[in-house]
């Protein structure tokens, strides 16, 4: 099985709220992968929780950027009940002044049972260069060929000031292109990144990456004692 695209969303908000949404355009496929990025401004308001309308619960996890900005990836894979809405949670509610911004992915070809997560990275940077791919989610190491790479960066200074990294998808870009999402197939496991190219220096940023797993290869063919294929 190959991973395949399938839609993909974006959402902000801006209130004093405990909770925020995302909505897909779609159901989501069935034994499909959802994976996607939330960003939120302030130190005292964590992601508690994400859940869908289906009552299915994501694996998340988080940065508290220093420049009082937190960004979060999260992922679920072998979803079989084709939810639409996602919700987010905090703790203790985010403020009038900041905006939520979330993005989603949905993808087929992802692992059906078990943890989809093979490595995931954060990292906050400043884009003291415009070369190709400076800024970076950090290292990530697979394990297992296919995995699918979903990398999202948001600029806190506010500014749509980057383009994908060398051999990604871009997939979402939202908020007038402060944040954003992209995608590649990793065909040999081993060491990559999530990255992206600054068009202006001096901006703040964190990226993320997740390297999220294929099904495992079906077995070799059995044979009986004859010689004859069993099937």
């Amino acid at each position: 099985m190959t991973w395949t695209w399938i839609q993909g969303a974006t959402a902000d908000q801006s209130a004093t709220v405990s909770t925020a949404s995302l909505t897909f355009g779609s159901p989501v496929v069935a034994n499909g992968l959802v994976g996607g990025f939330v960003g939120y401004a302030g130190s005292t308001n964590p992601l508690s929780g994400i859940a869908d309308d289906k009552g299915n619960a994501y694996f998340f996890g988080t940065l508290a950027g220093t420049t009082n900005y937190n960004f979060a990836w999260y992922y679920l894979n072998g979803i079989s009940n084709g939810p639409t809405t996602l919700t987010f949670s905090f703790l203790n509610g985010v403020g009038t002044s900041s905006f939520i911004h979330m993005t989603g992915d949905v993808y087929t070809g992802g692992l059906l049972t078990g943890t989809g997560l093979n490595a995931s990275a954060l990292n906050q940077l400043n884009a003291t260069s415009t070369a190709p791919d400076f800024l970076t989610s950090g290292p990530i190491t697979t394990t297992t060929d296919g995995c699918l790479i979903l990398a999202g960066l948001i600029d806190t200074s506010g500014s749509d000031a980057t383009n994908t990294g060398t051999g990604f998808t871009l997939r979402q870009s939202g908020g007038g292109g402060i944040y954003k999402s992209e995608d590649l197939v990793q065909s040999a496991a081993g060491s990559t990144a999530g990255t992206f190219t600054a068009t202006l220096t001096g901006d703040n940023f964190i990226v993320a990456a997740m390297a999220l797993l294929p099904p495992p290869p079906p077995p070799p063919p059995s044979y009986n004692h004859s010689g004859i294929l069993i099937t």
